[in-house]
This record gives C-alpha cells, structure tokens and sequence, in this order.
C-alpha cells in the first residue's frame, strides 16, 4: 500500500524512515490530516509565489512600454525600491502563510495551467493593460 500512495505516515515511537518519509509519535490518524494540511498549504504557497512573479513580470513589462513611449526612465533608486523593498518585502510574507485548521473538502488544483490559473493570469494582464 505505501509503494502505491504518494507519501506514508508511520504512527510508532521508532525510527521508520524507511518506511515512510513522515513518523508521528503521537499514533493517531490525525497525523495524515497534518500531513495533508501542510502539504496542500505548501502547493497553494507555491502557487502564489508563481503567480506573484507572473503578475510582477508583467507590471515590469507594462512600465516599460510606458516608459518608453512617455520617453521617461525610473531611477536606480526606484528600482532598488520597487526589486529590493517591495519584491522582497512580499515574496518573504508568502513564506509566512500558515494551513487551514480544518482539512478542506476539495483538494486545491495541482497544475500551473489549469483553467483557474490561466484565467488568474489572462485577467491580471487585461487589468494591467
């Protein structure tokens, strides 16, 4: 069974990595609940992640062709500002993200280019646009 699942949880007081990749020492069931939680919050953590450097990827494309055709330049401060302070500023506050306490019914989509995605990208570029 645990060659055929995806990820294991060993409910004993030993060692059994070899076993599965997650030991619990508590022995209950809720321990693969946890284990869910935090995996399906660590996919959607991701998924935000890519999608923050799609939207900046963007924001930064746009600003160009604006640039551009106003014939203006943001400064290197501006940039350092926008890259370093801001940029960083929310990628860390992803990291931040904690799981649902309670284990949702339906699982979060596990591809990039899902329809719901896509539609979150198309719709951030109509936006910026």
């Amino acid at each position: 069974a645990l060659r055929a699942s995806h990820a294991g949880v060993a409910l004993s007081d030993a060692e059994a990595s070899i076993v599965s990749p997650f030991t619990s020492r508590s022995r209950t069931v809720m321990s693969v609940v946890d284990v869910i939680r935090e995996g399906r919050c660590a996919l959607c953590t991701s998924f935000a992640a890519v999608k923050y450097q799609i939207m900046y990827a963007l924001i930064v494309c746009i600003d160009k062709l604006i640039s551009y055709y106003l014939q203006t330049l943001m400064s290197a401060f501006e940039w350092i500002y926008l890259d370093g302070i801001v940029s960083l500023g929310i990628a860390l506050s992803l990291t931040f993200a904690e799981p649902e306490l309670k284990l949702a019914a339906h699982r979060p989509t596990s591809s990039l280019l899902a329809p719901i995605h896509c539609a979150s990208y198309a719709s951030q570029f109509v936006i910026q646009a």
